[in-house]
């Protein structure tokens, strides 16, 4: 079993934007998270050897503050992520996934130039093979 912990994903809702015509392309916030959170993820498990059987997953999502959101919408980032990292082969093999709403963590604010950021929250989860532990 193995515990990671990275940025909230952005939301499936600004997932995807519209290019020229009618194709469909992953947006610049989602390319720049996801950078940051392959990054993160690679950092957390270096030496962890890729889980090729079923897969469990249990995730708890922490918000920076208290406005509604869905949970569901940030499950595709996480395991696309999850898969590029390495993790896993593919996100098919997930048979066992539990998403809970933990407490909401006030993030620290990060300077990046002359303003001010504020990190949407964390995601927190406990990646298995199944049958193994």
């Amino acid at each position: 079993m193995i515990t990671v912990r990275f940025e909230v994903p952005v939301s499936a809702n600004q997932r995807l934007i519209r290019t020229r015509g009618r194709q469909l392309t992953n947006g610049s916030k989602y390319r720049s998270w996801f950078a940051r959170a392959l990054h993160e993820l690679k950092d957390q498990t270096d030496g962890f050897e890729q889980i090729k059987g079923r897969v469990g997953v249990s995730i708890t999502v922490h918000f920076s503050d208290g406005r509604r959101r869905d949970l569901d919408n940030i499950l595709k980032g996480f395991q696309d992520v999850c898969t590029h990292a390495g993790l896993w082969l593919d996100d098919s093999q997930i048979d066992h996934l539990t998403v809970i709403r933990g407490s909401v963590v006030e993030q620290p604010k990060i300077k990046k130039g002359q303003r001010l950021v504020r990190l949407p929250g964390l995601v927190e989860a406990r990646i298995w093979e199944i049958g193994k532990d």
